[in-house]
């Protein structure tokens, strides 16, 4: 009965180290053996980030990413925060550590400066990456900061009905003179929460005009709005909504990037 007992409490000791050692950034074995998919981009409207270029400066290894805004509107440093893990591994099952990460509007591999809409993401890895290997993975997290300041979507011309920001749809959009229309379609349900108050304006010339009339029509799916402006909206428009009681989102996000050869490794 005593060895019965002693048992159980390994066990039990056993589940719980495991469970509380478990990272931010869940570890994934992979082997030659699998088939690891190139994810060379990724999309979280309105970000979008490319791979770009993989260097090898003085036995080390400095991956280059892209990432800039779908809509083409201008993208600051401080508009998203970055949380990276502090190993990343090849398809071999090789660790690299991450020394640092630098975040630009000048690219340093193609030694450049970026468009209004681009910034360049620079991973330094303390070691060379090994020839052999095929493929990097890199796991990281997003929080989208301009968000803080509402939720942003530009409509470039007539054609354009439907947009999407974060998980929230814009659909039905249709601007006639002073009066914009659009129906808000939110996965999270977070617009249609109790007591939410939404401000919604629209930007002209980097100032924030708001509407002097202003319809809404909810049910459980969707938010219908009407807004009405003193002047005319023009392409390409670009509008606001602000939630009183919205949160900034966080997205998991990963890349599987192809490894270059280094003659020198």
């Amino acid at each position: 009965m005593r060895l019965y007992s002693f048992l159980i409490l390994l066990l039990s000791i056993g589940m719980i180290s495991s469970c509380s050692s478990e990272a931010i950034f869940p570890s994934q074995s992979t082997s030659n053996n699998d088939a690891v998919p190139i994810v060379p981009e990724v999309t979280e409207a309105p970000l979008h980030i490319t791979f770009d270029s993989i260097t090898y400066p003085d036995g080390k290894s400095s991956i280059e990413f892209i990432a800039e805004h779908i809509d083409g509107s201008e993208i600051f440093i401080d508009d998203y925060q970055f949380q990276w893990p502090k190993y990343v591994s090849d398809n071999e099952g090789i660790m690299y550590e991450i020394e640092k990460v630098d975040i630009s509007k000048n690219s340093k591999h193609h030694k450049k400066e970026l468009g209004i809409h681009k910034i360049a993401i620079t991973i330094l890895l303390a070691q060379t990456l090994t020839k052999e290997s095929a493929s990097l993975h890199i796991p990281f997290y997003v929080i989208p900061s301009l968000f803080e300041k509402g939720y942003p979507f530009q409509v470039t011309n007539e054609d354009i009905t439907r947009t999407k920001v974060a998980d929230t749809v814009i659909d039905n959009i249709k601007i006639d003179g002073q009066t914009v229309s659009f129906t808000i379609n939110d996965n999270q349900k977070r617009h249609g929460n109790p007591g939410e108050v939404h401000i919604f304006s629209y930007v002209l010339d980097n100032q924030l005009t708001y509407p002097l009339f202003s319809n809404f029509d909810q049910n459980d799916k969707s938010l219908n709005v009407e807004l009405k402006f003193a002047q005319s909206i023009d392409y390409p428009a670009k509008f606001l909504i602000k939630g009183s009681t919205l949160a900034l989102p966080k997205w998991r996000l990963s890349f599987a990037v192809p490894i270059t050869k280094n003659d020198d490794s």
